[in-house]
């Protein structure tokens, strides 16, 4: 049986993966992983229908996703999340030999989302998590009021830019307003030293602000340290990354466990996952 992990730079180290195999070691499930590497979306849609013939293929751990990756697969089956964000984290073929996609990160953030009350939010970053989270916070049904920021500008819902340097003023309006500040970037992570924004704009937050950090690895100082010396309320990415890797467990080895996701969970209680 294998599991395999595809991704630009594919890597064995990655978080995800080391869940895996600590949860297969304390499970006696026999698991043996397989990085891939890929250079290109066409490259990936090819390893996808190599893998899908493979008679041990279980499951694949998507670390780098792609829009719309599994429409070239034969007997293809997306998830509902996976429909509507048009991103997939986790391919595997079923007992049917269907091949289905999930977007666990989307579960996960809608776990984490729900419990923190979003009003006024901004998203650091614009690339696939934020598609994401915007699914999740379901914005028009909750009246929610969402700024997505890059280096350059402010993307609002009114479909308004905001330049940095021209308007500055309405961006630090917007950080003292919001009640919910997202970082999507992998500002923090390993070779990732740099922040998409100035990080002097939290200083505006409010004090009652929290502001939720999605980059997972426990070298990530950047955001957490502005936060601390302002008396904000920070949430590191790694619970959420412990429930979607979980969720992704539980689906791929459904069959050799009886143990709910509330179980499988409990078991990383305490582990300190590097």
């Amino acid at each position: 049986m294998h599991t395999y992990i595809l991704g630009a730079n594919a890597s064995l180290s990655a978080r995800s993966p080391k869940i895996f195999k600590f949860l297969s070691g304390e499970l006696n499930i026999p698991l043996a992983m397989k990085p891939i590497d890929i250079q290109n979306k066409t490259s990936f849609i090819n390893q996808l229908k190599e893998l899908s013939e493979i008679n041990d293929f279980h499951g694949l751990l998507i670390t780098n996703p792609w829009k719309d990756l599994w429409s070239s697969i034969n007997r293809n089956h997306p998830s509902i999340r996976v429909k509507s964000s048009k991103i997939a984290n986790l391919f595997w073929k079923d007992k049917d030999g269907r091949n289905r996609f999930e977007n666990t990160d989307l579960i996960a953030l809608r776990i984490i989302l729900k419990k923190l009350k979003p009003k006024n939010v901004i998203i650091i970053g614009t690339g696939a998590m934020n598609k994401t989270i915007s699914l999740v916070l379901n914005i028009k049904k909750n009246n929610i009021k969402l700024h997505s920021i890059t280096s350059k500008k402010i993307n609002s819902i009114d479909n308004k830019s905001i330049i940095f340097n021209e308007d500055t003023e309405r961006i630090i309006k917007l950080f003292s307003q919001a009640n919910l500040i997202i970082n999507a970037t992998p500002c923090g992570s390993k070779g990732f030293p740099g922040i998409a924004i100035d990080k002097t704009l939290l200083d505006y937050a409010r004090k009652d602000c929290t502001v939720f950090d999605l980059v997972h690895t426990h070298n990530n100082l950047i955001i957490k340290e502005v936060c601390q010396k302002n008396s904000i309320h920070y949430i590191d990415g790694i619970s959420m990354n412990n429930i979607q890797a979980v969720l992704a467990f539980k689906i791929m080895f459904s069959k050799y466990t009886s143990n709910s996701c509330s179980q499988l969970y409990s078991l990383l209680d305490g582990q300190i996952i590097k």
